[in-house]
């Protein structure tokens, strides 16, 4: 059985799954052709567009999302040593190299686990708020309940 997500109708939750997925891919896309396109003038060189990735999809869909971000933009950056002629073994003889790699796994996991925490808190305070409309609803139909018993004995009191 198949959960639907509330507003959206006749869209399950294994199609905004693929959508994700697909958007994943689409921005990683983006975000290379990016990176290759500005890699090269002075303000993109201070900028991380790999680790701005990251961050964007950790932050919006949470943990997994956060560390496949990372490990896609790790290979990326890997391919980009390589095709600069620096061979990936290389990298990791010098502890200095592993800097980069450390913060996007780093950066992928806080965002995406800022964003999974703050998700268990919405549900949680979305429960707790039913559970106290159920509450309110009880107590509401008990005083409703309560008045009418009221002024059935006031009745037979006055009609004695």
């Amino acid at each position: 059985m198949e959960k639907k997500q509330a507003g959206l109708p006749g869209f399950s939750i294994r199609n905004q799954r693929w959508l994700r997925v697909c958007e994943f891919v689409v921005c990683f896309l983006a975000f290379e052709f990016l990176q290759r396109l500005l890699g090269n003038q002075a303000q993109f060189k201070m900028i991380d567009l790999r680790l701005v990735f990251i961050v964007l999809f950790g932050s919006l869909y949470g943990l997994g999302y956060g560390i496949a971000g990372a490990a896609a933009q790790t290979v990326s950056l890997l391919l980009a040593y390589e095709s600069q002629g620096t061979k990936w073994y290389t990298l990791f003889d010098e502890p200095a190299n592993w800097i980069p790699f450390i913060f996007y796994f780093a950066a992928g996991a806080v965002c995406g686990y800022v964003r999974m925490k703050n998700r268990e808190n919405l549900e949680f305070i979305s429960e707790e708020n039913q559970l106290i409309r159920e509450k309110f609803l009880f107590m509401r139909d008990l005083y409703q309940a309560t008045l009418q018993d009221k002024k059935m004995i006031q009745k037979t009191n006055s009609g004695q």
